[in-house]
């Protein structure tokens, strides 16, 4: 069993590696689907849609997958994330790519973070959760300060580079969480499988 503090230094590592990956091009959606020549509606439709994919996407996970472990709806969320990168790579709005994007962009809300507020649950004790929710936000903070210049400067060159980096990023984020596999999203242990 981990202790708090290797738990959350695992966790808050995690966080840093996946929000570099994300922080690259999520300020980023609305320009890039305009820039693919979506209208603003569209892009308004997007961000309306894809919050209520969040809410649908946390009450399945909540009520029909409640006894899963946290780490594959962490894998459900960056397959969802790697699955809206390919989806951006499409220059043109199209009904079917459209879907697409806003569905895995809720997904990913809806699943990443039902894992991460599990991990929290799971591993902090009641003294220590105000230092292990602050060095967890330092974390993604820290990922959010760096990635939007990278993001910038890889946003006019080829989506490849973009999404390769990304995705790189989303799977480094999964390393570290590894450890962390016997966690359900309800913050209690499951049984080792055989």
């Amino acid at each position: 069993m981990l202790t708090e503090k290797s738990a959350f230094a695992q966790f808050n590592f995690s966080i840093f590696l996946h929000f570099i990956a994300r922080g690259m091009y999520a300020i980023f959606v609305p320009i890039i689907l305009l820039k693919n020549n979506y209208s603003l509606n569209a892009v308004l439709l997007f961000l309306i849609f894809s919050a209520l994919t969040v809410i649908v996407s946390s009450y399945a996970a909540q009520k029909i997958f409640y006894h899963k472990r946290a780490i594959i709806f962490n894998i459900m969320a960056i397959i969802a994330e790697i699955i809206l990168l390919i989806a951006f790579s499409f220059k043109y709005f199209s009904p079917p790519v459209f879907i697409l994007i806003f569905i895995c962009e809720g997904l990913y809300f809806g699943f990443y973070y039902f894992s991460y507020y599990s991990i929290i649950n799971h591993y902090t004790s009641q003294k220590m959760i105000g230092n292990n929710i602050g060095n967890a936000n330092i974390a993604l903070n820290i990922a959010a300060t760096i990635t939007p210049f990278i993001g910038a400067i890889l946003l006019n060159q080829n989506p490849i580079y973009l999404i390769s980096i990304a995705v790189l990023f989303l799977f480094l984020s999964l390393l570290p969480m590894l450890s962390l596999t016997s966690v359900d999203i309800n913050g209690a242990d499951l049984p080792m499988m055989d």
